[in-house]
């Protein structure tokens, strides 16, 4: 009888332990990960397909120094340059037009921490820019960006997302909450995560679009934020269902024990870079076991391309995958590589997205 009771016992203990494992496996944002699958050598392997090169063309006005952010929005390339201007070329990388208006006089922002491009209701591009703690919107008219609104907070904005007419993300990193919901003229609406500074790591594009939600993920864990666009509401997560990645607990106790330090102690660990999901297809950069390693599902399986991170400095290939996590396009991933004349620019390197 204390032998059955006790195989039961252990029975229902494993039944609780596979029930568990199979709700934490549910409850990620990505559920079909596999650190096993499709072994690459290129990118045009990963990718499946030839890459478009776009060459940006080099004027006095155009030239382009280093690279913090790229837009693809209304058929243009928007390009943050050196945190202080934002230069436009059309698709096939023709220059059209930048926005530089440095100062402190009217229309002109000390500094820009983040940008995104949006379509207003008269169907105008514009230009929105975090300035410390105004959001400043400019609409090109008459040859030149012009300031044609601001929104003022009581708090530094590090990077935003446009959710729509009447919401803005926000990474704010001096309030209790380090992400903010607030409306179109600058009023909260809510707030959510505890400020941690592991968590605080600005990326080129910080909130994530996949499907109906937008992401933010916890400094390089495997751990993340989901904003619901369709109830405003936030919940906690696991990226993928893989424990080889560090957690957001690992994280903060690195954090506490080594304080800024800690960075140089992340090799140590398997983490996770950068995060995009472009119509049908994801990609994950992660690092682990010295090698920095790109995942893309496509066509329902997933392609693996890796590469030691030691090699960006001497390979120019390999320097363009580094720049993955640098472009944001609803319709194409986006990487740049420079050429071998440096008084040239850069050109652009996409792949169109599978439907």
């Amino acid at each position: 009888m204390k032998e059955t009771r006790t195989l039961t016992f252990c029975f229902i203990l494993f039944a609780i332990i596979s029930c568990q494992k199979n709700k934490d496996s549910s409850n990620a944002l990505i559920t079909n990960f596999t650190l096993t699958g499709n072994s690459v050598k290129d990118r045009d392997e990963l990718f499946e397909k030839k890459a478009r090169y776009i060459p940006l063309e080099t004027l006095p006005a155009s030239l382009i120094g280093r690279i913090n952010k790229i837009v693809k929005g209304q058929n243009c390339f928007f390009i943050l340059s050196d945190d202080r201007r934002i230069l436009v070329f059309n698709n096939i990388g023709n220059f059209i037009s930048s926005l530089n208006r440095m100062g402190n006089g009217p229309g002109e922002y000390t500094m820009i921490t983040d940008f995104n491009v949006v379509v207003n209701e008269k169907n105008e591009t514009e230009i929105w820019l975090s300035d410390f703690k105004k959001i400043r919107k400019y609409k090109h008219a008459d040859g030149f960006w012009k300031e044609c609104g601001v929104i003022e907070y009581p708090y530094a904005v590090n990077k935003f997302h446009i959710v729509d007419n009447n919401r803005i993300l926000l990474l704010t990193g001096q309030n209790n909450n380090s992400i903010t919901l607030s409306d179109s003229i600058g009023n909260e609406m809510k707030s959510y995560l505890k400020s941690e500074i592991p968590f605080l790591l600005f990326k080129p594009v910080q909130f994530i679009d996949f499907q109906s939600e937008l992401i933010f993920q916890k400094g390089v864990s495997n751990e993340c934020v989901r904003f619901s666009i369709s109830d405003n509401t936030f919940r906690n997560s696991k990226i993928v269902n893989e424990n080889k990645f560090i957690s957001s607990h690992e994280l903060l106790d690195l954090f506490s024990k080594y304080q800024y330090d800690y960075l140089g102690k992340l090799p140590q660990y398997s983490h996770i870079r950068t995060l995009r999901k472009v119509k049908n297809q994801i990609l994950i950069e992660f690092f682990m076991d010295g090698k920095r390693h790109i995942s893309l599902f496509t066509n329902n399986k997933w392609n693996h391309l890796s590469y030691d991170p030691k090699s960006i400095i001497d390979d120019n290939e390999i320097a363009t995958l580094a720049t993955i996590g640098v472009g944001n396009s609803p319709n194409s991933f986006i990487l740049f590589k420079y050429t071998d004349e440096e008084e040239k620019n850069p050109q652009i390197i996409e792949y169109e997205a599978e439907i």
